[in-house]
């Protein structure tokens, strides 16, 4: 967090490892490369900062911990990696895996049918198709983190009901 101060910036710093209190943290200005030094006890870690990319580099491992944002973002994605849900009854619960997607495709074979996906009850985000047409397909998407539960409801006939848990891109 920049204090707005030019001459002598302060930052919080979210850190795991081997800081401990009274250690001293320094950041630097940036230098004609952009490149910013925060060192404390036992090593510094330098970090670049541009549009398309964050930059550490730590010298202490010497491993580069470049991430391209694109690729971080990309993460979030729904990948290729599926698992078909066993279809209970209309309002049977399940617990998300994993970070990814709830994934619903249902075929109607009756007028006025309707399907929806609750992603815990106290949270209200859902997704409803109400009043599908006889031979209309409803299908959709929502995401849903790790360990987060949903529950599956439908009324009306369906000539093919699917539900799928889609793990993100990032789960792999």
């Amino acid at each position: 967090k920049n204090s707005g101060k030019t001459t002598n910036p302060s930052y919080d710093i979210l850190h795991t490892g081997n800081l401990v209190p009274g250690d001293g943290i320094t950041i630097s200005e940036p230098n004609s490369t952009g490149v910013r030094t925060i060192s404390a006890a036992g090593g510094s870690t330098n970090i670049t900062s541009t549009d398309a990319s964050i930059t550490a580099t730590t010298s202490d491992t010497g491993v580069d911990l470049a991430v391209n944002k694109a690729v971080v973002t990309g993460y979030a994605f729904p990948s290729n990696r599926y698992v078909n849900l066993t279809l209970g009854a209309s309002g049977a619960q399940y617990t998300a895996p994993a970070d990814g997607y709830v994934a619903v495709a249902a075929k109607s074979s009756q007028a006025n049918s309707s399907v929806q996906i609750i992603v815990n009850a106290s949270s209200n985000l859902m997704h409803t198709f109400n009043d599908i047409s006889v031979g209309a397909w409803a299908s959709f998407y929502i995401p849903i983190p790790k360990g987060q539960t949903f529950t599956y409801e439908y009324v009306g006939s369906f000539a093919y009901n699917s539900l799928l848990f889609v793990y993100a891109e990032g789960e792999k």
